[in-house]
This record gives C-alpha cells, sequence and structure tokens, in this order.
C-alpha cells in the first residue's frame, strides 16, 4: 500500500528539484514509493528505512535527458556494516540549462546557467525481521544566474515488510529542513515539505 500525502502547493517552495523521480522504475509506480521494498538502492531515495542489505555495493546511476536543454540525475552507492547497518552517498543534481540574458529594453547582453545540488547521506538499520527505520541527511546547494542558496533538508523513514512478503506499509517526512542562505533580495522560502 502507498500513499503520498504532500502539504503545500507547487510554486512555493525553494529547491523543489528534491521531489524529482529520477528512475523509470520509480516512475512506472507514480513517482513515488515509500514501501515497496525490491533490492533497488533507488527506493532509498524515496524511504531512508528501505536501505538494506540486499543492496550491499550497488552503485545507481540515473540520468534524465528532459527537454529544452534541461537534465537531471542521480549517482548513489550504498555499504552494509553487520551489527551497525547500512549507509549510502549520493548527489542528484539538476541542470536547468543556459538562458539568454537581456537588459530592461530587450537588449541581449549574454547567457547565463541555473543549476541546483544536493548531496544524499543515509543511514538504515532494521529494528527487527519486520520493521526497520532510516534518515536522510540532505545539504542543498542551488546557484541561479548570480543567485546562490544553500540550505539543509532531512528525511526520516520507517517500513514494515510482512514476512510472506505479501504486504508492506511506509512512512515517510520528506524535505524537513530550512533554507539557510537566502537568494538575493529574497524572503527565506519553505522546503518542498
Amino acid at each position: 500500500m502507498a500513499c503520498n500525502l504532500n502539504a503545500q502547493t507547487g510554486g512555493d517552495n525553494v529547491y523543489e528539484f528534491l521531489n524529482l523521480t529520477h528512475s523509470g522504475f520509480i516512475a512506472s509506480l507514480g513517482g513515488s514509493n515509500v514501501s515497496l521494498n525490491t533490492g533497488n538502492l533507488n527506493l532509498a531515495y524515496h524511504n531512508p528505512a528501505l536501505l538494506n542489505k540486499e543492496m550491499e555495493k550497488t552503485l545507481v546511476l540515473d540520468y534524465v535527458n528532459y527537454f529544452a536543454g534541461i537534465n537531471f540525475g542521480l549517482a548513489m552507492y550504498s555499504r552494509s556494516y553487520e551489527n551497525i547497518g547500512h549507509f549510502s552517498a549520493g548527489l542528484t543534481y539538476l541542470n536547468y540549462g543556459s538562458f539568454t540574458e537581456a537588459d530592461a529594453s530587450g537588449i541581449i547582453t549574454g547567457t547565463f546557467k541555473a543549476s541546483e545540488y544536493a548531496m544524499i547521506l543515509t543511514y538504515s538499520k532494521e529494528i527487527n525481521s519486520h520493521f526497520s527505520a532510516g534518515i536522510d541527511f540532505k545539504p542543498v546547494l542551488s546557484h541561479l544566474e548570480k543567485y546562490t542558496s544553500f540550505g539543509f533538508a532531512i528525511d526520516l523513514g520507517a517500513a514494515y515488510h510482512n514476512q510472506s512478503g505479501l504486504f508492506s506499509a511506509g512512512m515517510v517526512i520528506r524535505n524537513a529542513g530550512l533554507q539557510i542562505t537566502k537568494y538575493a533580495g529574497e524572503d527565506r522560502q519553505k522546503l518542498p515539505f
């Protein structure tokens, strides 16, 4: 059973790229997953509690060549340590491409670029044979033309898996955090929590 609840409407937040779906597999599930656990490391990006020993020494490289010169991707690697837990580290990015820069009268003065990045550090541990819990820590950097912003986001997740494999449930709080440095002249904005 999967359920996705959004607390805010679109366009009101900073770092919206954190909600992008990099994996074709996750996209086929509707763009989000909180409980399905198949050993695919992409699942841990959406719920850190899903990171497990089946993903040991797994490397994920996702790339999406979007329209109009936009592209985004994810690189992530995982390791497991007996009696300690499971760890992964990765980087996700969104490159908006090049834009034409013009002054107030419409005269073209050059070009500029825009991109956003987040590092993902994940830890998870099985509480018992049915339950697991996990946390992501995500430092975020956004560079839009000459404006830069920095922030932090945290994901907290829990997952339940029935031994028969016929039932699983999950819960996740995604992108709880704050914008540390704001864009020039802007008010501090909310994250896509």
